[in-house]
């Protein structure tokens, strides 16, 4: 019994699929004639438009199309019989479709996305599920937050693509280096898990920056990248193989004072520090408010409290 019902849906999606392919019942029942009033070779038929749809979407998109959206399918048929057939000259939106494909298999896309968008109009876009929105938010953070370390496009195109099918795998693996930067800037500054809420993901990348500026300045890491010095620095402390004054030296030439701001302070410690350097500010401001000007030790001093609140205490 249970086959049958599958059967039955398969078929009835099959019909859906191809009343969103034809323009009216006229043509969907010459498919239907053309196949011999076979329900596999329409699925066949069906679904070998289907296919080239998604070939299409794959490559001008650069990614595996997945779910077809009926819906969407019958918006862009309805597009392309009202508007896009005269771009592509071709009475027939099937016919259009198994012409669009050969082309951009021949050509591998080049240049296609803005014409394919001109025939099918702009529900093509979201014809196929290409991610779940958590997956592809997912993927949005973790491609930003490599920048974090690594160098350049090509890079960051190299991890990419060895990560392609496993990104929760890249993250873990980002989120590694992100704990062993944390140790060491811990080891460096002496305090604990419990003293800090917040690590900041644009200081690691200052922090990168300042790394490639400054590695030559060592011969011991001047040819290693940024992921690797974080691990002989990590293995440096875990495993005591070089004195805090030597890693601190190497820190402070490496990072500069750019480490300082990787990570916050705990709230309530931070809250009230926020508040006092307020206060100080404030009344700082209050004593220097008249009879001062540009050229005097005071402007200087308020200029440089100014320049460390914005840096250091803003929330």
């Amino acid at each position: 019994m249970t086959k049958t019902i599958m059967k039955l849906e398969n078929v009835s999606l099959t019909i859906d699929k191809l009343e969103a392919l034809t323009k009216n019942n006229e043509e969907s029942m010459a498919v239907i004639r053309d196949c011999r009033l076979d329900v596999d070779e329409i699925t066949t038929y069906v679904d070998d438009v289907i296919y080239g749809l998604q070939e299409v979407h794959s490559i001008i998109y650069n990614h595996k199309a997945d779910k077809v959206y009926i819906d969407n399918l019958i918006k862009c048929k309805d597009y392309y019989y009202n508007k896009g057939y005269l771009e592509w000259k071709s009475d027939s939106f099937i016919d259009a479709t198994h012409e669009m494909f050969d082309v951009i298999i021949q050509n591998a896309g080049e240049g296609m996305k803005p014409i394919v968008e001109s025939v099918l109009g702009e529900s093509f876009i979201d014809l196929f599920n290409t991610y779940d929105t958590a997956e592809l938010e997912l993927k949005q953070y973790v491609e930003g937050d490599l920048w974090n370390f690594v160098q350049d496009d090509e890079q960051h195109e190299a991890f990419l693509e060895a990560f392609s099918n496993d990104i929760d795998g890249l993250e873990e693996m980002l989120n590694g280096y992100t704990v062993k930067l944390v140790n060491i800037h811990k080891y460096v500054y002496g305090y604990n898990d419990s003293q800090f809420n917040t690590v900041y993901s644009d200081n690691i990348a200052m922090i990168k920056c300042c790394y490639f500026e400054n590695r030559h300045k060592t011969n011991f890491l001047k040819n290693t990248d940024f992921m690797g010095a974080i691990n002989i620095l990590n293995e440096d402390i875990t495993k005591n193989l070089a004195s805090r004054d030597a890693i601190l030296k190497l820190v402070k030439l490496l990072f500069e004072d750019e480490f300082e701001g990787l990570t916050d302070f705990e709230v309530n410690e931070f809250n009230e520090f926020h508040q006092e350097v307020c206060n100080f500010y404030n009344e700082l401001q209050d004593m220097l408010a008249h009879g001062y000007n540009i050229d005097t030790p005071e402007f200087e001093l308020l200029n440089k409290v100014d320049e460390l609140f914005s840096r250091h205490v803003t929330l």
